[in-house]
């Protein structure tokens, strides 16, 4: 575990999420993507970071977790750094869904956010993934 500072809080990262934890995390690779989709729109990414606190080993990480107030400051300091408040809008529609794992999948695979939630809800996504792969 380390502590990183989010938006002038301290707040701890995991390398796995637990039962224990009670506050909400993100996967690390979900910032990790949003750095690269900010860079890629011509924002300074390795700013951002330290600006956050964090180490690329620590990006790298396909399990890591991050508190979740880190998305909400990386979306905040992107504004103020492009000086444009629709900024985070253009980088998050530029992350893969791939970054979010079967949440993505998910959100590839579904006509609406109801039919999204609905089927979470039934559970009956995983069994249509699940024989469609078979």
């Amino acid at each position: 575990m380390r502590t990183v500072w989010v938006a002038g809080a301290r707040h701890t990262m995991t390398s796995r999420a637990s039962a224990g934890d009670v506050q909400p995390t993100l996967w690390a690779r979900v910032v990790r993507e949003t750095l690269a989709a900010a860079g890629r729109s011509g924002l300074d990414a390795d700013a951002l970071r330290r600006t956050l606190g964090l180490q690329p080993a620590e990006l790298a990480d396909p399990d890591a977790r991050l508190p979740l107030p880190c998305i909400y400051a990386l979306l905040e300091l992107c504004t103020q750094q492009a000086g444009d408040e629709l900024a985070p809008l253009r980088i998050v529609s530029s992350v893969s869904p791939d970054a979010f794992d079967a949440l993505g999948l998910l959100a590839m695979t579904s006509a609406t956010v109801e039919e999204a939630m609905l089927d979470v809800k039934s559970r009956r996504w995983f069994d249509h993934r699940i024989a469609d792969a078979t």
